[in-house]
């Protein structure tokens, strides 16, 4: 009878590892696909911008997980400094689409050529993060 227990609990042990080894495997190193950005992507509708304006810019994209992601924003310009546009994700939905977003030019924003980075940051397992990242062209912010 002990003999039976210690045999059971022996592949209850091997067969738990087993399958906790396969999970962390995939979490790791499964390749998964999120969404990719058409060429053409996070061009502005226009090129020059006064300090405080709303700026558009389009994209065009596929989109494979109904995961929202975390939208990230900067200035660049030769220096980076993170934006405080906390416009919501808009990219919702399995598919492909094309969207107009837009975003708000801060009013202390210096004046000059700059172009703003955006990173599109997925979390698709417990294990892995990735994260896209896009430039829109270079737009020229002037004096208010």
């Amino acid at each position: 009878m002990k003999n039976k227990i210690m045999t059971f609990i022996g592949w209850s042990t091997i067969t738990a590892v087993i399958v906790m080894t396969v999970t962390f495997m995939v979490w790791a190193f499964f390749p998964y696909q999120t969404i990719k950005f058409h060429s053409g992507s996070f061009e502005t509708t226009k090129q020059t911008y006064k300090q405080g304006d709303t700026m558009q810019y389009r994209i065009k994209y596929c989109k494979f997980t109904e995961e929202m992601p975390e939208i990230t924003k900067y200035y660049i310009d030769g220096m980076k400094i993170e934006s405080i546009d906390n416009t919501p994700a808009q990219l919702s939905g399995i598919g492909c689409g094309e969207q107009l977003v837009d975003f708000a030019i801060s009013p202390e924003l210096p004046p000059g050529r700059w172009r703003i980075q955006i990173d599109v940051t997925y979390r698709p397992s417990p294990l892995q993060t990735k994260t896209i990242t896009n430039y829109t062209n270079w737009i020229i912010v002037e004096e208010k």
